[in-house]
């Protein structure tokens, strides 16, 4: 009842109680290994690994041989930062059949940090030996792979590991990268066409695959990308229709729109976007920009001035309605923003706002400001 009272208030964030509640039940069970780990697991968390080494300690004095002990020993010494002492936990508790896949995978991984790839390449595997489908010791081997460069074994170790977890997008993630390094687009979207298939309501794979045909239309001359577009779009506007409130489902499908020369729907988009996500600078620029390839000005200056109201730190909204009070002859406005960006750390604002020193007009700026 202790333990389970003391976990409880330990996932609540009720540090200083589960501690005192565990000193109190340790006076009444002073040999009880399992409130001896419970306490060091609540140091560990807590950030406090010399007291969480002292009562792991403890508890594999009273359970030698338990080897969740002495790899939770382990976890506290390399939060510490002695390593030596961690492998040696480690060591000891791949010692015992129970547990000894998972402690072989943290003796991995301690080996990848210290640059030891044979060494952790061999406990990786070792612990494969034991569990096949132990998915943290194929992934431990796989960023091993990754890191030394053997794109082919990390491709083999990714591709067995969308096999045994084919939910998990970060697998995907990984393998489209691997084939994009590889040149190998098609592989790649034959990828996320299979999980579409698989989960067609899984809208992270809709994404993915939406972004990765965008990507394929931008490489592609003018001529070529319509069916790349197209195609991103159709994803798209699936994955929209599954949920029209995600970030970066309306933000990519903008894009697609954008460049397919849907202005206007692109538009809609971003400004929904941007009303549910009014800190979102990035998407209020964009939207500026459309509003200007539009000719529709005062919604431009009113997209950027809200920006700088959201933000008024970041140079980049000063530098975009600078921009457009330039190109419209707006000297006087454009220099004065030209110098706020200039004074939040935009170098770019440095050229016209010298440039334009001598172009001040006020006729121009009061024409400007007459009604569209």
């Amino acid at each position: 009842a202790y333990i389970a009272l003391g976990e409880a208030y330990r996932h609540q964030g009720h540090w200083e109680a589960t501690i005192q509640m565990l000193r109190g039940a340790l006076q009444l069970a002073p040999d009880d290994a399992d409130l001896h780990r419970v306490l060091g697991d609540t140091y560990l968390v807590h950030s406090e690994p010399l007291k969480a080494i002292s009562a792991y300690q403890r508890a594999i004095q009273l359970a030698p041989d338990n080897p969740g002990l002495h790899a939770r020993l382990g976890d506290a010494y390399q939060v510490q930062g002695d390593e030596d002492a961690a492998g040696q936990a480690y060591a000891r508790s791949t010692q015992s059949p129970y547990g000894q896949a998972e402690s072989l995978v943290r003796l991995g991984h301690l080996y990848a940090d210290k640059g030891l790839v044979a060494r952790a390449e061999q406990a990786y595997r070792e612990a494969l030996d034991l569990n096949p489908r132990l998915t943290i010791a194929h992934q431990g081997l796989a960023y091993l792979y990754r890191a030394q460069d053997r794109a082919a074994q990390a491709q083999d170790v990714f591709q067995r590991l969308v096999e045994l977890d084919p939910h998990q997008s970060l697998w995907y993630t990984e393998l489209r990268q691997l084939y994009v390094e590889q040149e190998r687009p098609e592989a790649a979207v034959a990828l996320y066409e299979k999980a579409i298939k698989r989960y067609p309501r899984e809208n992270e794979f809709y994404l993915a695959l939406g972004e990765l045909y965008l990507s394929l239309a931008k490489a592609e001359g003018r001529s070529a990308r319509q069916p790349w577009l197209e195609k991103s779009i159709a994803v798209l506007e699936r994955a929209h229709n599954l949920d029209a409130h995600h970030r970066d489902i309306r933000s990519l499908l903008s894009q697609a729109y954008q460049a397919q020369g849907e202005t206007q729907k692109a538009v809609l988009l971003l400004q929904t976007l941007v009303g549910d996500y009014p800190d979102l600078i990035g998407q209020h620029l964009l939207l500026g920009e459309l509003y200007e390839s539009q000719e529709n000005w005062q919604d431009a200056i009113a997209v950027y001035e809200r920006a700088i109201e959201t933000d008024p730190t970041s140079a980049q909204p000063y530098l975009a309605l600078a921009n457009l009070y330039d190109r419209r002859g707006t000297w006087t406005k454009a220099d004065a923003l030209y110098r706020q960006a200039l004074v939040r750390g935009d170098a770019r604002a440095y050229p016209q706002a010298n440039e334009n020193d001598s172009q001040t007009s006020d006729t121009v700026d009061s024409l400007f400001d007459q009604p569209n």
